[in-house]
């Protein structure tokens, strides 16, 4: 005899900016993939991440207040249901009070001194010298003449062209305030590349998007984004699309935020520890989101902007 899985209904701790947007748009929802400790829920006007409460703050990550009922949840892809009069119900199963909890909002970044920003570039080199890993893209930005393993598919070999593109071009474009064919060619190059559920050419260009974020350079950033957004749909994943449309808006998860705090005004005191922090975000996720930041803030340093 097959016992149904109980009905759990779940209340919200923390919720992002933009997932709190999400969840307040009534529709039908679906279930789009499924961790052990998440799991992404595709709505009517984007996607959101939801995990136990200990889920690091996001723009689209959703906290629920219980790990007991968390560790009981009985999900799979492609589950079903709506978002209707402040509930997410999906399947016979879950209930999430979408209205519940506080809403987490990422802090303004630090005026961009181009000075102080330049001795934090340096010291977030110094700390990764050692440390940055072998897969992801990270290295070409951290270690790009070290060796690297074969992967089967060397996402690294593959990347290394338009990464190299992006790192001659990004001064050129943000001296003149235009984004050339060269420069958009290598970043649409890098949408899609690499392992991992938001690939790590995506997270690299998401990377790029806040250091023109946190240097004073969004309408570049918005320009980049409307160029990018049509080819997303054949190019990557909708909740690696999600995090972009997320860093167009200048947003990542928390850590990231953290890292500019200290690196934008030059500061090293806490340093170790927000990379740390960064560094746990996915199998190399951190990795290649802190590696588009130095990349771009680089190429702003470079250009004298």
């Amino acid at each position: 005899m097959t016992t149904s899985p109980p009905f759990q209904r779940l209340t919200i701790a923390r919720c992002g900016v933009i997932a709190r947007e999400v969840l307040g748009e009534d529709g039908e929802v679906r279930v789009l993939a499924v961790f052990e400790r998440t799991f992404y829920l595709a709505c009517p006007h984007g996607i959101v991440c939801v995990g136990p409460p200990d889920l690091i703050a996001g723009p689209i990550n959703v906290a629920t207040a219980d790990e007991r009922t968390w560790a009981s949840l009985a999900l799979a892809v492609d589950d079903e249901g709506e978002i209707a009069a402040g509930t997410a119900t999906v399947g016979d199963t879950l209930a999430i009070d979408v209205a519940s909890g506080a809403t987490w909002h990422p802090s303004p970044f630090p005026a961009f001194a181009p000075h102080a920003a330049s001795r934090g570039v340096a010291a977030i080199r110094d700390a990764v010298a050692a440390e940055c890993p072998s897969d992801g893209l990270a290295s070409l930005v951290f270690s790009p003449t070290a060796r690297r393993a074969s992967t089967g598919i060397d996402a690294a070999s593959a990347a290394a062209q338009p990464v190299a593109q992006l790192r001659d071009t990004l001064p050129s474009v943000l001296r003149s305030g235009r984004w050339n064919a060269a420069a958009l060619r290598a970043a649409t190059l890098l949408i899609g590349l690499g392992p991992g559920f938001t690939p790590s050419g995506d997270d690299l260009v998401g990377g790029l998007m806040l250091a023109l974020t946190a240097s004073g350079r969004a309408p570049l950033r918005n320009d980049l984004w409307h160029a990018l957004r049509p080819e997303l749909d054949d190019l990557t994943t909708p909740p690696s699309a999600m995090h972009l449309s997320a860093a167009a808006d200048g947003m990542a998860a928390e850590p990231i935020h953290h890292l500019l705090d200290d690196i934008l005004p030059g500061g090293t005191a806490a340093l170790g520890d927000r990379l740390a922090a960064v560094t746990r975000l996915g199998h190399t996720s951190g990795w290649d989101i802190a590696a588009g930041v130095i990349l771009g803030l680089e190429a702003v340093l470079d250009a004298g902007a």
